[in-house]
């Protein structure tokens, strides 16, 4: 593990011009990648995720992905689209993640849908959350989800949208033009793509084995 590493990634995620944060990570996840930063790679993943989609960080993450539009900060707009496309460098540390299956990540269960969390607590979880639903120390009842780093990328996604209001939060222009739909798009149609096969060939040839 090299520490350093850690101090500098966490400087790059509160920069405050969001252009030069976006560089400045993505030279950083190169590094880590190059260098295999195993540990690096495991302990900065949930922050930069956490800091994307302002989970956790009310006041000190300058990221608003509903707010920011290809037409009133287009800088911005694509700093952040190149960083979290889906073969960019935030979808090569999950692919990097993905190949270790000890790595997990924690979400916590007060922050699931309402009838997921309803149905936890009285102790019938859907199938999905069988063996991986544990606690924190702090409660005899489970109170996190163990997930994988592709799943606990989607669980901030549709948390993200659903905390936020993000449909009724846009702006008057096209819905098009703000970075949240545009990301939602992009990864529809890179991960399950309906418009031929021969997109679903592409895909699946460079998605991740989820």
């Amino acid at each position: 593990m090299n520490t350093n590493f850690e101090a500098r990634f966490m400087v790059a995620l509160k920069r405050a011009n969001l252009v030069e944060k976006c560089q400045e990570l993505s030279l950083l996840i190169q590094e880590s990648l190059s260098e295999n930063y195993k540990l690096d790679i495991q302990n900065c993943f949930p922050s930069i995720v956490e800091n994307l989609f302002a989970f956790g960080y009310q006041n000190d993450s300058n990221i608003n992905l509903r707010f920011i539009s290809s037409q009133t900060h287009q800088a911005e707009f694509h700093s952040l689209l190149n960083l979290m496309h889906p073969e960019g460098p935030l979808f090569q540390w999950i692919r990097y993640l993905m190949k270790d299956q000890l790595a997990g990540f924690y979400f916590p269960v007060s922050c699931l849908p309402l009838p997921s969390r309803c149905l936890i607590e009285e102790g019938l979880p859907s199938e999905f959350y069988l063996n991986r639903l544990v606690s924190d120390g702090t409660s005899v009842v489970p109170n996190r989800v163990s997930l994988n780093a592709f799943e606990f990328f989607l669980f901030h996604l549709a948390h993200y949208v659903h905390s936020s209001k993000v449909m009724q939060n846009l702006d008057n222009g096209n819905p098009a033009n703000i970075l949240y739909i545009t990301l939602i798009e992009m990864y529809l149609n890179y991960f399950v793509p309906l418009e031929s096969s021969a997109a679903k060939s592409s895909s699946s040839s460079t998605m991740p084995d989820f």
